[in-house]
């Protein structure tokens, strides 16, 4: 479109036989780093490379190949990212790597009703304009591609799978003593807490995070059933959003499961997920207890027919929770941001969101080992939390702290950005 211009302003004053005008087709990312690991990139020869332009190179790309035929160009792909949320995270997530310095940082933002990614972000990240300057750990795509024992925010599910099952004896209150023992064969089995808790009911569990009474009640819960709420949430799949990497969250089968392992599942250790499972997951903890299938791609549109050739619809994976489950976790999740509760740090004034915050020590394969001291720092939030239209999870992988401390305030961040953005409205 801005050839013609430019000719016409050069014979204007004489210079075409000065000037050499080539007409070349290239991509260009005006949005630089944003979303960068999403798109990917293309090589010199116009061909995908990472990312959307790879996955979807065959709608993306002009075919033939230019100068052999007559240009028949690209469809038109259209994302759920909404750019202004994308920069709000993207903002959150550089001002923790310049806090903490941590490995990597994941980030994403979900619409709670529909399953739509609307941001995603992955630290340390690359501007696709220069990719030959990046490096593989700037490219890689954490937030999906990245698989990790969740830790705390992993009750939340946990809690929802013990509910469904309704064995547990959840009216009978748990008194945390700092730490909870029981037995297995000839051994004892000691589950540590980060402090005494006292008397903690499910909603407690949550606010305070308190790893000895979820233990309990799944130790209650016949573990087939608490297994295969688990694999309904997802945490055994793969999701395809139209990205390359699809990995698949893994849980053994309980048939594998040691004396301990459905006490440690319980507070989110001996199983690994992405950041995209896990924010997937938290659609099912809405009013209506339905799982949705996340999507990026929003619509694909043939650029010379204007028809659609592909449109996102609303997909209900299953439904999984009634709505008194769902809303007794909800609850939990608000109280943990009152002042007793680990996600204190998240509050915004006038607006009532839910979170879990978590802490997880990372297993070493090469000590055997979770004491090295490498964790994962995360929050999930929900907002607003009695209504849910939106799901913020950051997760913080290397940065020597606590998820309270290093997520839950990014999160706090990111509500007061949608609410400034008109997205969200205050709720008192």
């Amino acid at each position: 479109d801005q050839v013609e211009p430019l000719l016409a302003a050069l014979a204007k004053y004489n210079l075409l036989d000065s000037v050499n005008v080539e007409k070349r087709i290239g991509r260009t990312y005006p949005s630089l780093f944003h979303a960068a690991q999403i798109l990917g990139f293309t090589n010199a020869e116009g061909e995908g490379i990472e990312g959307l332009e790879y996955a979807l190179e065959k709608q993306l790309n002009p075919y033939p190949r230019v100068g052999e035929e007559q240009i028949t160009y690209g469809n038109d792909v259209y994302l759920t990212l909404d750019m202004d949320i994308q920069y709000a995270l993207d903002v959150q997530l550089q001002e923790i790597a310049n806090l903490y310095d941590p490995n990597i940082i994941m980030g994403i933002i979900m619409d709670a009703k529909t399953g739509d990614i609307l941001a995603l972000g992955s630290y340390p990240w690359y501007d696709p304009n220069a990719f030959s300057r990046s490096n593989p750990r700037q490219r890689t795509n954490n937030t999906i591609s990245t698989l990790l024992e969740p830790g705390s925010v992993f009750k939340l599910f946990s809690l929802a799978s013990v509910l469904k099952a309704g064995e547990a004896k959840l009216d009978e209150s748990f008194e945390c003593t700092g730490s909870y023992s029981f037995q297995a064969g000839n051994s004892t089995v000691t589950i540590n807490c980060s402090t005494a808790h006292g008397t903690v009911d499910p909603q407690m569990m949550i606010a305070k995070s308190c790893n000895g009474a979820i233990a309990h009640w799944a130790r209650q819960t016949d573990e087939e059933a608490f297994y295969q709420t688990l694999v309904d949430l997802g945490f055994t799949r793969s999701w395809d959003i139209g990205l390359p990497s699809r990995p698949r969250a893994q849980i053994a089968d309980p048939s594998t499961w040691s004396a301990r392992s459905k006490a440690t599942i319980a507070f989110g250790q001996e199983l690994l997920a992405t950041s995209l499972h896990l924010a997937t997951a938290a659609t099912a903890l809405g009013i209506d207890g339905d799982l949705l299938q996340p999507h990026l791609i929003l619509r694909i549109i043939d650029a010379s027919t204007g028809t659609i050739v592909k449109q996102r619809e609303k997909e209900v994976v299953a439904h999984l929770f009634d709505r008194a489950d769902t809303a007794l976790i909800r609850k939990g999740m608000h109280k943990a941001t009152s002042d007793e509760g680990t996600g204190y740090k998240a509050r915004v004034n006038d607006f009532e969101i839910g979170i879990k915050t978590g802490t997880a020590q990372l297993f070493n394969p090469e000590k055997n080992s979770y004491s090295d001291g490498s964790t994962l720092a995360s929050s999930l939030a929900l907002a607003p939390i009695e209504d849910p239209a939106y799901i913020i999870y950051i997760g913080v992988e290397g940065g020597r702290g606590w998820g309270a401390d290093l997520a839950a305030p990014g999160i706090g961040n990111l509500v007061q950005a949608l609410i400034s953005q008109g997205k969200l409205r205050k709720t008192r």
